[in-house]
């Protein structure tokens, strides 16, 4: 691994109506990581936004770092940002790992938002976490894990599996997988699976609407669920059940089965 640059600036904000931190020192720092060896890029982080980017010509991992270290004073913020270590490590299994960990106890009124832009091969397999904080996910083409407790996720991938999971925010999916698997508990589902030949999986929400839009080509059984809302089709399906909550029917010769749920919202079903 090695360091590319660092930069550090310091914010000073008023204490009036301020009941976070009143000082902030802002880090960023970019790192490049050997990839010849790797399958995973494992990216976690607990206040922060994640960005993930395949490029076909890449042969290492690029990863931009910027954090915020808060403290109620310019010592506490710098005894804040002393505290945490910015974790890059290999782990088994062909997977390296990016995470900021806490060296000791955290003081009261220390605040470390974390966040990732990383530059990967387009071969490679991921998996990220932010229990609060947006991801965002573009052309790669490995299997990826997404999940986010407080955030939006967007993800335009080239991906054979995709599972997202989000509890409260929406999701954005572009994808030709051939198994999809996506869930928010509070937030509204888009999905463009054009190309995608053979979809299976579960489109899921508890609040929100769901629209997806799928090929004519593509080969897969529908059972469409709301129990709050209205199942809408521009879709050339056969259908084979219809009942006051539930529609299911056929795409193509109906090789995969995909499953699509909104407990409170509409579902539209698009060319």
């Amino acid at each position: 691994m090695k360091t590319t640059g660092m930069c550090l600036t310091v914010v000073l904000l008023s204490a009036a109506g301020c009941g976070g931190p009143r000082v902030w020192i802002d880090s960023s720092e970019t790192i490049t990581i050997a990839a010849a060896d790797l399958n995973t890029i494992d990216i976690e982080t607990h206040n922060g936004d994640i960005q993930l980017i395949g490029s076909a010509n890449a042969s290492q991992i690029e990863a931009v770092i910027t954090a915020r270290y808060g403290g109620w004073n310019l010592e506490s913020a710098q005894n804040c940002k002393d505290a945490v270590e910015l974790v890059s490590e290999t782990v088994a299994d062909g997977r390296h790992r990016l995470v900021p960990r806490w060296r000791r106890a955290k003081a009261s009124d220390w605040q470390a938002i974390v966040s990732y832009k990383v530059f990967v091969p387009v071969r490679l397999a991921s998996s990220l976490t932010s229990h609060n904080g947006d991801i965002v996910v573009k052309d790669v083409a490995g299997e990826c894990k997404v999940v986010t407790h407080n955030g939006d996720v967007s993800v335009a991938a080239h991906s054979p599996a995709l599972r997202v999971l989000t509890h409260n925010g929406d999701i954005h999916a572009k994808s030709a997988a051939s198994e999809m698997n996506l869930d928010t508990h509070n937030g509204s589902i888009h999905i463009d699976s054009s190309g995608s030949s053979r979809l299976s999986g579960r489109i899921a929400t508890h609040n929100g609407a769901i629209i997806a839009r799928l090929d004519d080509t593509v080969s897969t059984e529908l059972a469409c669920r709301t129990h709050n809302g209205r199942i809408k089709s521009d879709l050339p399906w056969r259908v084979k059940e219809m009942s006051k909550y539930e529609v299911v029917g056929t795409l193509g010769e109906g090789a995969g089965r995909l499953e699509v749920e909104s407990f409170n919202g509409n579902i539209s079903l698009v060319k």
